[in-house]
């Protein structure tokens, strides 16, 4: 999405934001500054780059690009300003609430949502970012230089260091549309990936739960552990990537409770195991779902309130917790994981290629897809 001349502008501002992120919003006057300043010699190039603990950044950004996709450039601008003048009530409701007074399809919006028709588009912003290693939001590029945010002066400097650059290359007969590239010709190039790390594990134990293909060439390894916000943070990106990988990735869960403070975190861990021998894995999911969805509610009468609405023995589940009769191979995959050098959650290990942290989905893929290649 461009604000501003788009095929002649002598300044090219790359922005990338989250539309979640209070400094976004905040420097957001200052944009509107350097437009009504600069008027045709600036451009506004929108990147979008949702910081993965603000998790109505993405829903957001669906938001805006969908008002693009249905209604043109304009469209998206509108809902960028309406979102950050909202930016306090952007749950889904009053998302929709918004697609409604611009006069889009609410229903492809939200089948977007579903569908993750953005996740693409998205996620190759945020590679771009994490290439040129922006660390945080809002992070401007002008004419490829960086430049953190701050007052308009800070931003004016530049801007008119740059103006003067393009007039002179201008006058020497750069076309307009060749501008841009001539003014970034001699920047630098991102720095070249790291190679992944790897980590060594112990296989799992035959009656770890998984989710996937028995047979599925490529393994996902969840080192987590219940009472982690990070690791509740982290479930909606697997949801997607488990949808995306469906049929060719295996998902198996390991336990790995290191925080002394976590207490409890081994009941609900156990309390998992137990859902899994009375019902098999899709108990277990089931159960470990309620739990993410209500992890500030871990007390023993949760955990059976939960069991029992999914048709639990009770006797048998009470009785697993008091004897802790799951707490040997609770232990025995914490041990696995810190035997390996892991040492916080949430962490995966995909075919031995180590992921920390609750990061985008877009590093996951491609770790995933890497393995998927290497396996075949």
């Amino acid at each position: 999405p461009i604000r501003g001349n788009a095929k002649g502008a002598l300044v090219t501002i790359v922005e990338f934001s989250d539309f979640e992120c209070p400094y976004c919003a905040k420097i957001e006057p200052t944009i509107t500054k350097i437009m009504d300043t600069y008027k045709e010699k600036v451009r506004i190039a929108w990147r979008n780059y949702p910081l993965s603990f603000h998790k109505r950044a993405r829903p957001a950004a669906y938001l805006a690009l969908e008002a693009r996709a249905q209604k043109g450039n304009d469209a998206f601008w509108a809902m960028h300003d309406k979102i950050f003048e909202n930016q306090r009530a952007i749950d889904q409701e009053n998302l929709e609430k918004m697609a409604a007074e611009l006069k889009l399809d609410v229903d492809k919006f939200k089948k977007g949502l579903k569908d993750d028709r953005w996740d693409e588009s998205i996620d190759a912003d945020t590679d771009v970012g994490n290439a040129f290693h922006i660390g945080g939001t809002p992070t401007f590029f002008i004419n490829g230089r960086r430049v953190g945010g701050g007052p308009f002066e800070s931003f004016q400097k530049v801007i008119d260091e740059e103006i003067k650059h393009a007039e002179e290359l201008k006058a020497k007969g750069t076309a307009p549309d060749k501008l841009y590239d001539a003014l970034i010709k001699d920047g630098k190039e991102p720095p070249p990936e790291p190679e992944p790390e790897k980590k060594t594990v112990d296989a799992p134990p035959p009656d770890a739960p998984t989710k996937g293909p028995a047979n599925a060439k490529v393994s996902v390894q969840i080192f987590s552990d219940f009472q982690c916000p990070y690791c509740s943070m982290i479930e909606p990106t697997l949801a997607k990537l488990q949808k995306k990988y469906e049929g060719k990735v295996k998902w198996v869960w390991r336990d790995l409770i290191v925080i002394p403070s976590h207490t409890e975190a081994w009941p609900a861990a156990q309390a998992c195991r137990e859902a899994q021998k009375q019902k098999g894995p899709d108990a277990f999911w089931k159960l470990h779902d309620k739990i993410f969805e209500n992890q500030k509610q871990l007390k023993r009468e949760a955990l059976e309130g939960w069991a029992k609405e999914l048709g639990l023995n009770m006797d048998n589940f009470k009785a697993a917790l008091d004897t802790n009769a799951h707490k040997a191979a609770v232990e025995a995959s914490v041990a696995s994981g810190t035997k390996a050098g892991i040492n916080g959650t949430p962490a995966f290990v995909v075919n031995g290629y180590f992921i920390s942290g609750a990061l985008p989905a877009s590093a996951f893929k491609k770790v995933i897809d890497r393995a998927l290649k290497e396996a075949k």
